[in-house]
Formats: C-alpha cells, structure tokens, sequence
C-alpha cells in the first residue's frame, strides 16, 4: 500500500481548472508543458504520486518539482521551466580589448 504524501494538497480555481485542462489538450503547446498540466490536474482531484508516475510516466523527480514549484509559487510558475545558468559568463581581458578595438574601427 502506498504512503500517504506529506506536501499539502493543491486547490485550483475554476478558471485554473479550466485553463490546464485546454493546455493537456492541447497538440501545439510544448510536451513538457502538457505533462505538468496533467500532474497538476490529477494531483488537485487527489490522485497519489505513484498513479501519477504510472498514468503519465514521468519520474517522480520530475512530478516532485512540478508539485514544489506549484505550491510555492502557483500553478503558471509549476507548468514553465526555471531559469538555470551552473556558473557566471566569464570574459577576458583580451576579449575586452578585442570587442573594444572593433567597436572603435
């Protein structure tokens, strides 16, 4: 028997409803998009995390994070993905100088 999950359930408005059940519908939007409308969908009418991995087949990781960002920053911020750069761009001197020298040419 499968566990109990301890996040808090997710309550969607009306017009949320609504507008993630158009979004897993529809055939232009990208796929990654219409999976996280699907888990925030079934999710909402209470369905465990395990039926979401087998209905959907995503990992759990990736139900998780879709849940997470739900919940802590609402359903738009759940369906997109996050901004993520590992490190700051990095530019010489010499580049500097190089973009500098054909900028004053």
């Amino acid at each position: 028997m499968a566990g109990k999950t301890k996040r808090a359930a997710l309550v969607l408005m009306e017009d949320q409803k609504k507008m993630l059940k158009e979004l897993s519908r529809s055939r232009t939007a990208p796929a990654r998009e219409i999976e996280r409308a699907k888990i925030l969908i079934d999710y909402a009418d209470g369905i465990s995390i395990t039926g979401l991995q087998r209905q959907i087949g995503v990992g759990r990781p990736a139900i998780y994070r879709c849940i997470d960002k739900a919940l802590a920053a609402g359903v738009q911020r759940g369906l997109k993905d996050t901004y993520h750069r590992p490190h700051k761009p990095e530019i010489s001197d010499e580049a500097r100088a190089w973009v500098a020298s054909i900028t004053c040419h």
